[in-house]
């Protein structure tokens, strides 16, 4: 038997791609030194520099002066409580570091009140009161649809107006006026009524049912003078009391009344007497009294 060896195997062959070259690193160039940026920068310390020593030039010539004057004030506060005004003022002195407090207190413009009080006026009449103070050039109005009105001001002297509008059926005193006007005092401690302070009463009038009282005279010669004082008592609330005078060189001598008494008395002509010569009653409607003269 003859041996027949097996030749070689097939030969696998690789493909293996072509190296690249790498060429050789280039060395870093020289360090290059930026003239001009080192300016840029030395420039701006300079400016920086010169800066802070002229700030620390001030802060020491400031506290030079702290030092020649001694001290400086650090605050001044004020309170206000009702009854008096505190003003604290607080100095440091720089040089030996001392503090002085120093409080001044004086005292607070108190309110006192003052009240007005209407009489006769029903309660769920709307009428006003304004206070005005003349110093100030202030004003201060206060409704009310009840008989009292108060204010609480300082101290002092105040004119006064009350209002009531027609269409309520009332007017203040017995002049037919929606408006009247006075002064008041308000006075420190004023406690003439507790708690109302000082009291201003305004008397309150219907303002219907007026009637006309007319006196008419006969046997004067024309042109002679006479007169009738009227007293006269509003009743039905208070009995408000007025007392006038009317003299005319006419024959009729007129006046309006609303519901009361009244009484008059006759100021005849020199040399003349008058009949009647006095006289009183109820006023409920309009009315004639004939007065003769001889």
């Amino acid at each position: 038997m003859t041996d027949n060896p097996a030749g070689p195997g097939p030969t696998t062959q690789t493909n293996i791609p072509p190296q690249t070259q790498v060429p050789p690193k280039t060395p870093p160039p020289p360090n290059r030194i930026d003239v001009d940026k080192i300016k840029k920068i030395n420039k701006s310390i300079l400016y920086i520099s010169a800066g802070i020593g002229v700030v620390l030039i001030m802060l020491g010539f400031g506290y030079y002066l702290g030092l020649s004057t001694g001290a400086h004030t650090a605050k001044t506060s004020t309170t206000l409580p009702t009854t008096s005004i505190s003003t604290t003022t607080t100095i440091s002195n720089v040089s030996n570091q001392n503090t002085t407090v120093a409080t001044t207190t004086i005292a607070a413009p108190l309110n006192y009140n003052t009240t007005f009080i209407g009489i006769c006026l029903p309660n769920g009449k709307q009428w006003s009161v304004t206070l005005s103070n003349s110093i100030a050039r202030d004003n201060w109005t206060e409704n009310s649809t009840i008989d009292v009105i108060t204010f609480s001001r300082p101290a002092g002297t105040y004119s006064y107006t009350a209002h009531i509008a027609p269409s309520q059926g009332y007017q203040i005193s017995s002049n037919s006026l929606s408006n009247y006007s006075g002064n008041v005092t308000i006075y420190p401690n004023s406690n003439a009524v507790v708690g109302l302070g000082t009291v201003t009463q305004l008397t309150f009038l219907r303002t219907s049912r007026f009637y006309n009282i007319t006196f008419k005279g006969t046997g004067l010669a024309k042109g002679d003078r006479w007169g009738i004082t009227f007293n006269y008592t509003y009743t039905p609330c208070t009995n408000l009391n007025s007392v006038q005078t009317i003299y005319s060189s006419e024959n009729v001598i007129s006046a309006k009344f609303q519901n009361g008494s009244l009484a008059y008395g006759i100021d005849p002509f020199a040399g003349y007497t008058a009949t009647p010569n006095s006289g009183n009653f109820q006023i409920t409607e309009n009315a004639t009294i004939p007065i003769t003269f001889r």
